[in-house]
């Protein structure tokens, strides 16, 4: 029943995604990258919103995720649109986040970040 499970939000996720595909030329939809720096008020406030957010009402601001990977009890998920910059240093990484697979909401302090980069 497990497996049942995944294999329609899979389903589900890629009739999304191919939904959404089309001409970025004919759309106004555009999403801007977020930059969140956590040692600023304003990026610890950006990262508080966020974790309020569950997985599909990041699909919904965001778009698609770059990165997703069903784990199981959660879901390992990155956003390309969503830019963090890494404490103490000029770098700045595509976070990935964790949603619990239950219900999908955010699984808070469970996130990692990858592909850093000087800004």
């Amino acid at each position: 029943m497990k497996h049942l499970k995944t294999i329609f939000l899979l389903g589900f996720f890629m009739l999304i995604g191919y939904g959404s595909m089309g001409d970025s030329g004919d759309s106004g939809d555009s999403v801007d990258i977020v930059y969140i720096d956590t040692e600023t008020s304003e990026g610890k406030q950006a990262l508080g919103y966020i974790s309020l957010m569950s997985y599909m009402d990041m699909v919904e601001k965001y778009g698609n995720p770059t990165y997703f990977q069903d784990m199981g009890s959660y879901y390992a998920a990155e956003f390309g649109q969503i830019s963090m910059r890494k404490r103490g240093t000029n770098m700045w990484c595509y976070p990935k986040f964790r949603y619990n697979a239950s219900d999908g909401s955010f699984q808070s302090g469970r996130w990692d970040l990858l592909g850093c980069k000087p800004r």
